[in-house]
């Protein structure tokens, strides 16, 4: 999964930047920043969610990155890895998260 970062400068000017993305989807990525920050689109579905996920860290989101990493470096399941860190309690994704942070800095 890729990020991106917009950092508006002036009234009429924005700095864009992604990570995880190729040069090839720059199109999209410019095409869905301007929609993002179009007048006329309504954003209340997209501040809803991510509202939600910003305050519900008792989940890890569960994708197929995910599921690779956990067998890879775990040796086991997502459902498993939850169950073993019981004790991170409602604060398991951002617990996760976390500890993948860490990995990376200590392998650097």
């Amino acid at each position: 999964m890729g990020t991106v970062e917009i950092t508006q400068r002036g009234p009429d000017a924005m700095i864009m930047r992604w990570d995880g993305f190729t040069a090839a989807a720059l199109p999209e990525i410019r095409e869905r920043v301007c929609r993002w920050l179009s007048i006329e689109w309504e954003p209340s579905a997209a501040i809803a969610r991510l509202s939600g996920d910003l305050r519900d860290f008792t989940r890890i989101p569960v994708d197929s990155g995910v599921i690779a990493y956990l067998r890879e470096h775990h040796g086991c399941s997502p459902a498993e890895y939850a169950a073993s860190r019981s004790a991170w309690g409602p604060y398991l994704a951002l617990g996760y998260k976390l500890a993948r942070l860490r990995e990376k800095l200590e392998a650097a």
